[in-house]
């Protein structure tokens, strides 16, 4: 007879170190260890973060979404896969579509029975498959998927607009947040941890969310608004500072390009509310907000810690 460990099914995990991985490796750990065992893929098994991994009895694999022989290993007797591709750290929009359709395949060709792929909140609005490079490459993989007879299915899971995002070169400067978007343009908001929860709804309800693409946002908001929410919680005045279109030109051509594409964007829309009935933690900007640790100083619970602005560093 086989032991109840043995019984478990693996799911492998990709990008287990970074927010959407992690995220969701956290709370499958947490909720669904009774049925599935785990292993996470990561390029540098001796970090710090793979070896809290390993400390939590999650299983570390080196691999790379490019490298077919690493990948090959890492899936041998995988049962799931989340599968988390990048276009902002590994070459660009074209390249991602790359890693991902190579690791759909090698994962096809090894035996996973069901996947889960982490897509991007209205990739299936035909208006923004051009403007938006990384909805295209997306697009190419979430097609390759949904062409394949896995043994058991597959699903997508659509994050919108991180609140993570406002952090992406660091904290907060206290005062001043900035994106690509207008001003009073609203958009959808999902936090890193809510991409988790899905993820793991999604590998704990398969016959649920199976040949399903679902969007996921928390929050619906212009920048101003996420503003006026951290003027009120800090009571300090926050402005919002959209990043200029030319400066993008010099970091990258996909940015540059989205930059670009906000002036016309339209948000597919997506239901909170039925969203929240499957998930009743979802949070709002105002909740992540307040899970950071954002508030006036000396209130309970508040712990985060600010950047300085350029002329802040110069000046103070």
């Amino acid at each position: 007879m086989m032991s109840q460990e043995q019984e478990k099914r693996k799911i492998l995990i990709t990008g287990a170190t970074g927010k959407q991985g992690g995220a969701a490796l956290t709370a499958m750990h947490r909720d669904l260890s009774d049925r599935y065992t785990f292993r996470a893929l990561t390029r540098n098994p001796d970090s710090e973060k793979s070896k809290s991994l390993i400390a939590k009895g999650v299983e570390v694999a080196k691999g790379d979404l490019m490298d077919k022989e690493s990948l090959e290993r890492a899936m041998t007797g995988v049962w799931g896969l989340y599968l988390v591709t990048d276009p902002f750290t590994n070459g660009g929009a074209k390249k991602e579509s790359e890693m991902g359709i190579n690791a759909v395949d090698v994962a096809f060709n090894a035996g996973v029975s069901y996947i889960v792929f982490a897509s991007g909140g209205g990739i299936d609005n035909t208006a923004m498959r051009v403007p938006f490079p990384f909805y295209a490459s997306k697009e190419a993989i979430q097609d390759h998927i949904s062409s394949l007879a896995w043994p058991v299915g597959w699903a997508t899971i659509g994050p919108t607009g991180f609140m993570e995002n406002f952090e992406m070169s660091g904290p907060m400067s206290k005062g001043s947040i900035s994106s690509l978007a207008k001003p009073d343009q609203k958009m959808y908001w999902i936090s890193a941890k809510d991409i988790g929860e899905f993820v793991s709804l999604a590998f704990a309800k398969v016959d649920e969310f199976k040949g399903r693409k679902v969007d996921i946002a928390g929050d619906e908001l212009s920048n101003n608004d996420c503003a006026a929410i951290l003027s009120e919680l800090t009571g300090v005045k926050w402005t919002y500072w959209r990043i200029p279109t030319f400066i993008l030109r010099f970091i990258s051509a996909d940015l540059f390009q989205m930059g670009q594409a906000f002036d016309g964007y339209v948000p597919t829309e997506v239901d909170i509310a039925a969203l929240r009935s499957l998930h009743p933690g979802l949070q709002s900007f105002r909740d992540w907000c307040k899970e950071k640790g954002i508030g006036k100083p000396g209130d309970p619970g508040t712990t985060y810690v600010y950047a300085k602005t350029f002329w802040q560093r110069i000046f103070v």
